[in-house]
């Protein structure tokens, strides 16, 4: 993540795409300029903002909490934005200032037109760099990044300008689903809303990302979410906002991005979180699963909202909320060990991982767990019970058995995962040595790898998958 002076903003990715990056190469930087204002005679002028008409600002006035600056209150602010792009001949003005001055507005300081008194000047000039890199095995080049540093600097009279440095960067991603050919497109906006949101924090505090959240540009409010959840447990009064921003129903990115900061802030955001696992994106739905697994144990009162998660047409969807449910811990036992009998397989396998995740405080559920793995019609779910059986390390009397039988599925990937298992007991499972020597022959590799694995983690012994050296030492075991 980028560290962004005294607070952190994390770098913005891509969520997916269908161009895969090849080898990642930008293109070589320009030095580094200080930005100048852009002469108004040329094609880029460097906008200066005008206040918008809409714009009401608050009452009271957010007091700055800059060091050495605490207290100062600014009820009319001049801003001036210069930016420039040297690797781009021609690049149409970014709309950085009307960003600022709609968030100062929100912060209760009025940006006023040039030429009018104000109580104080701020300044804010970045120069902005494409980043790019090869996609698709080399057969197309992208700027799919982008950076922009620079500085923001505060002026009043009587004081010496307080100048920070800003900056924010969104990496080439390994996948994207649009190739921006020409540097001029490159994600400018992401790049600079750190960079802003950023610098406006040094000086308002954090008070600026939550007022960023609801802001009109879904770049400036992914921008915030981020730095949110950089923050963490002490950005709880954020939570009502990160909500609105998770009822976002245009951008799926925002609401991703929000659910992320709410994992990251704990319980006080479960009751958000469990509203975004109902979302009709089933991106902002893994990402809400995944963040109360963040939350851990203190989400208990996400339990049931999981377990319908576990069925989630979304197979991702339903192994993170599974992931959750594991870390919800022992609380969560009595409804999973309902769930075994859902009628969707997904959400029975959900239970069941979930179970094994939890460990041995969850062996209650171990004949519920060895019946699945005898008796399912779903492999996925056969495999999943082996997987669990290895984690809860039941009495091994009860599970080696069934394991052992299990060795002979007609799945591939549940005589793997019985093997896996079996591993798990060790030494307590040495009646299985036999049937893992058979399997060393079986013509599924990940069988045979997981019935090598076993074996050394039963007997001490590494002799590879020659099975003729597995049975000649078995032989000589039982002279």
């Amino acid at each position: 993540m980028k560290k962004i002076a005294l607070l952190s903003l994390a770098s913005i990715a891509l969520a997916s795409g269908v161009l895969a990056c090849g080898t990642s190469t930008a293109p070589a930087s320009a030095p580094t300029h200080t930005p100048v204002p852009v002469p108004t005679d040329t094609p880029t002028p460097a906008p200066t903002a005008t206040p918008l008409p809409t714009s009401t600002p608050t009452p009271t006035p957010l007091p700055l909490q800059a060091p050495d600056w605490e207290g100062i209150t600014l009820h009319t602010l001049c801003l001036e934005v210069e930016q420039s792009y040297p690797e781009i001949e021609t690049k149409t003005p970014e709309r950085i200032a009307e960003a600022a001055q709609r968030v100062l507005s929100g912060l209760g300081v009025l940006v006023v037109a040039t030429g009018t008194p104000c109580d104080a000047t701020l300044t804010v000039a970045l120069t902005g760099e494409p980043l790019g890199a090869e996609y698709s095995g080399g057969e197309k080049y992208c700027y799919s990044g982008a950076r922009m540093d620079g500085q923001m600097a505060l002026t009043l009279p009587d004081r010496a300008p307080l100048t920070l440095p800003i900056a924010g960067e969104l990496p080439p991603p390994f996948a994207i689903s649009f190739c921006p050919e020409e540097s001029a497109y490159a994600p400018f906006a992401k790049a600079w809303s750190q960079a802003l949101l950023g610098g406006l924090a040094q000086l308002w505090g954090p008070q600026v990302f939550v007022q960023a959240l609801t802001d009109e540009s879904v770049r400036m409010g992914e921008a915030a979410a981020h730095a949110l959840a950089e923050i963490g447990p002490q950005a709880v009064d954020a939570v009502p906002a990160l909500l609105q921003a998770l009822m976002n129903e245009e951008d799926a990115g925002l609401r991703q991005a929000a659910s992320d900061a709410l994992g990251a802030i704990g319980s006080e955001a479960v009751p958000a979180l469990v509203q975004a696992l109902a979302d009709e994106d089933e991106r902002v739905r893994n990402a809400a699963a995944r963040a109360l697994k963040d939350v851990g144990p203190q989400a208990v009162d996400a339990v049931p909202a999981l377990i319908q998660a576990l069925g989630d047409p979304d197979d991702d969807v339903g192994l993170a909320a599974a992931s959750a449910l594991g870390d919800v811990g022992p609380e969560a036992i009595p409804m999973l060990v309902e769930a075994l009998g859902e009628r969707d397989a997904n959400a029975r396998r959900g239970a069941i991982l979930a179970l094994g995740r939890i460990g041995p405080e969850a062996k209650e559920a171990t004949p519920l767990i060895i019946r699945a793995l005898e008796e399912e019609s779903e492999w996925l779910v056969r495999s999943s019970a082996a997987y669990a059986l290895g984690s809860m390390q039941p009495d091994a009397s009860e599970a080696v058995p069934a394991l052992i039988q299990a060795l002979g599925d007609e799945s591939e990937y549940v005589r793997a995962a019985a093997a896996d298992a079996l591993g798990d007991f060790a030494s307590q499972a040495g009646d299985a040595i036999p049937a893992l020597i058979e399997l060393l022959a079986d013509e599924y590799a990940g069988a045979r790898s997981s019935a090598v694995r076993a074996l050394r983690d039963i007997t001490g012994q590494d002799l590879g998958e020659d099975l003729d050296h597995w049975q000649q030492w078995w032989d000589q075991q039982q002279e």
